[in-house]
């Protein structure tokens, strides 16, 4: 498991990347500052955005994360 850490603006996020089966990566991007889903429910903790992305033939990402986490996705790809 890979894990990066990147604080801008005093805001906690953390990425975290595991093979979960051959050619197939779980991407774990959590936001330990967020304190609200929608507008209803309080997040004590945080959220997380999960993503997967698969090597065959061709390459998938499923579902992506928030636009806050470029940078981290960025660096993770070594672009």
């Amino acid at each position: 498991m890979v894990m990066l850490t990147e604080k801008p603006a005093n805001k906690r996020f953390t990425m975290q990347v595991q093979e979960i089966a051959p050619e197939t990566v779980a991407i774990r991007s959590q936001d330990w500052d967020r304190d609200r889903f929608d507008i209803e429910f309080g997040l004590q903790n945080g959220t997380t955005y999960n993503s997967y992305v698969i090597q065959g033939d061709k390459l998938a990402l499923v579902d992506t994360s928030h636009e806050k986490f470029r940078q981290l996705y960025l660096i993770r790809s070594g672009a």
